[in-house]
């Protein structure tokens, strides 16, 4: 379930404006597939929701995006930072075949 809090700030225009910047800097595309549909800004990190930071926030297609939390849930990562390697390909195929998870000691 998500929060009242989230589900407010999701809405609001300081959120549109930072999709926006998210989308722009990732030339419109997944950073995983490099698919141009279907875009979601993925937040890597709630700790600053709000005050995110550039790397705060992930461009993906919604496909990669559905992928990413399936894998996340099945590898029970917890706290430790997430992130996904850039790769090219497009497709499902291309997605599971590409996508890495990378996990790193949080340390910003």
């Amino acid at each position: 379930a998500l929060s009242q809090e989230y589900l407010k700030y999701i809405n609001s225009q300081t959120w549109a404006r930072k999709r926006s910047r998210a989308l722009e800097r990732a030339g419109y595309k997944c950073q995983v597939c490099n698919d141009d549909r279907h875009l979601e800004v993925h937040h890597r990190t709630y700790e600053r929701l709000g005050k995110e930071r550039v790397m705060d926030l992930t461009v993906l297609c919604r496909e990669c995006h559905h992928y990413f939390h399936e894998l996340k849930k099945s590898r029970k990562l917890g706290p430790q930072k997430n992130r996904l390697r850039r790769r090219g390909g497009k497709g499902p195929a291309a997605r599971r075949r590409k996508a890495k998870l990378i996990t790193a000691d949080s340390g910003n």
